[in-house]
Formats: structure tokens, C-alpha cells, sequence
């Protein structure tokens, strides 16, 4: 039973339960040989087990009506499958077959991780708390819904949605047909950017693409957040002989204390409209 014991260790989902979770889930886990070519999941069906492979090679596949087949990935010795299922209990997103003779060891996982059997002390889910107000809400569901809108953009503001609808990742990677990296991904960019309002940061910008590694982004979060605090001082504060801000002052000024290198005044408009107080002269004497 040690070595059973150690060897279920190694696979992530159990290394942080405990030697009595441990021991559950190696009296629950069968050695099952398969020869090549044996089917060991049908797409669709409910199986609800962590499948990992100790020897040999699988493959893991989708067939169409017409019975062509489309090798989506090969999973060889020290790796699993069917991870999202087994998670959440959903039908099986592929098909698995044995290209090679090859020796499995499925194991339940729903009820140790996450799962709500009685009496049972489980790990938590570690998917973090997603809380909409009401305009994020509405701004969300537009974008998802709209047909101009990038895919991509409306995949995230799909994945946000659901994430509030309190779903786990795993589901919202089932339902939305992705990988659940990618949910993980926007539910936890989402929740990263909370605490910055959206006249800063609006939601569609959240929905973005991060900047790529050594890519620098035009204007930071930071640096907006210091030109709204600029916009809401009185241009005469910094010398300026006018009562109310405009584009082309504001960005000499943001350039002017280094905020910024370049901005364009349209540029600087847009993000003063956005965010800024816009206070004038005479409204602070």
C-alpha cells in the first residue's frame, strides 16, 4: 500500500491530500491492462474518472459521422487524461483509444477534490470569487452577444459571466469548448484588475491581450491613473492661462512632468474624457 501510495502522490491533483485521502483513493484505484486498439473512452459518455497512464501510449481523438478520425493529442507513461471530466463530472469531451499495449490506473477524484460528500473533509476549489455590479454585468453580456465584436473578446467576456454565475473552471472549459488554462486565465485577469475603476480601465480593455514580453504598453494603468489625478487639478495650478483642460494641454503637461514620453493630444483627450474631473479655475477659486 506505501508504494501505491507514493506513486498516486505523484500525480498534482492528489500531492496535497492527506496520507487518509491518499489511502481512499488507492483502495478506489484498479490496474487496468488494454491491448492496441482497444477503446477505453467514448466521447460523451459519462465516465467521471482521472485516468493515469503507467505504461504504454494512448491516443485521444474525435471521429466524425463519416468516421474520419482526428488525432487531437498522444499521452504517454507519467501523464493523465480526461482531467475536466473527472472534475465535474461531465461527459467526455474525446474519444480514447490504446495505440500501444498500455496499463491505466483510472481514480475518483470529484469526491476528494472539491466534491460535497457528506462528512468528507475536502480540498477547496481554488478557482477565484468572481463578483459583477450591475453595469459590468450589462456591459459584459452586450459584448458577448454582439456579432461584430472580436471573437476572442466575446469568448472572454463569456468565460467573466460565467465565472460569476459561480461555475468552475473546469465546467466553464467544457461548456465553452476550451482549454481550462484559458478560463483560469480570464477569471483570474478579471479578478486582478478589480480594484481599478472602469473610467480608469474600461471593461472592454480588460478584455484585452496583455502586452507581449518586452513590449512596453503605450500608457500604463499607473500612468492613467496619474493623469486623471492631473486632470482633476486646475490647469492654473501648472501655470496654464486656461479654465478648463483640453487635449493638446493636457498631453503637453503630462509629457511636460514625465508622465508620459508621447502622447498624442487626441489621445490625451480621450483618455481626459474617460477619466478625468475636467475641474476648472473658477471651480476651486
Amino acid at each position: 500500500m506505501p508504494i501505491e501510495i507514493e506513486m498516486i502522490r505523484k500525480i498534482p491533483y492528489f500531492s496535497m491530500l492527506s496520507t487518509d485521502d491518499l489511502t481512499q483513493v488507492a483502495m478506489q484505484t484498479v490496474e487496468r491492462h488494454f491491448n492496441r486498439g482497444d477503446l477505453i473512452l467514448i466521447e460523451g459518455e459519462t465516465e467521471g474518472s482521472l485516468c493515469y497512464v503507467c505504461s504504454g501510449l494512448v491516443k485521444v481523438f474525435k471521429a466524425s459521422p463519416e468516421g474520419k478520425e482526428q488525432v487531437l493529442r498522444l499521452i504517454g507513461a507519467g501523464f493523465t487524461f480526461n482531467d475536466v471530466p473527472a472534475l465535474d463530472d461531465g461527459p467526455n469531451p474525446a474519444s480514447v483509444a490504446a495505440v500501444e499495449s498500455s496499463t491505466l490506473r483510472p481514480s475518483r477524484i470529484h469526491d476528494r477534490i472539491g466534491g460535497k460528500n457528506e462528512g468528507e473533509q475536502c480540498m477547496p476549489k481554488r478557482a477565484t470569487q468572481v463578483v459583477l455590479s450591475e453595469k459590468e454585468q450589462e456591459t459584459l453580456t452586450r459584448i458577448s452577444r454582439r456579432y461584430r465584436s472580436e471573437q476572442q473578446v466575446a469568448l472572454r467576456a463569456r468565460i467573466v459571466l460565467a465565472a460569476a454565475q459561480g461555475q468552475s473552471n473546469a465546467r466553464i472549459a467544457r461548456e465553452l469548448e476550451i482549454n481550462v488554462d484559458t478560463a483560469r486565465l480570464w477569471r483570474d485577469r478579471w479578478v486582478g484588475l478589480h480594484g481599478i475603476d472602469l473610467d480608469t480601465l474600461s471593461i472592454a480593455e480588460r478584455l484585452q491581450d496583455a502586452p507581449r514580453p518586452g513590449v512596453t504598453p503605450r500608457i500604463s494603468v499607473e500612468q492613467r491613473c496619474h493623469i486623471a489625478a492631473l486632470a482633476c487639478e486646475a490647469p492654473a495650478k501648472s501655470g496654464r492661462p486656461i479654465s478648463q483642460w483640453t487635449g493638446r494641454e493636457i498631453a503637453e503637461e503630462v509629457k511636460a512632468r514625465g508622465i508620459v514620453e508621447q502622447i498624442s493630444p487626441r489621445h490625451a483627450a480621450r483618455l481626459l474624457k474617460k477619466g478625468a474631473c475636467n475641474r476648472s479655475a473658477s471651480a476651486i477659486g
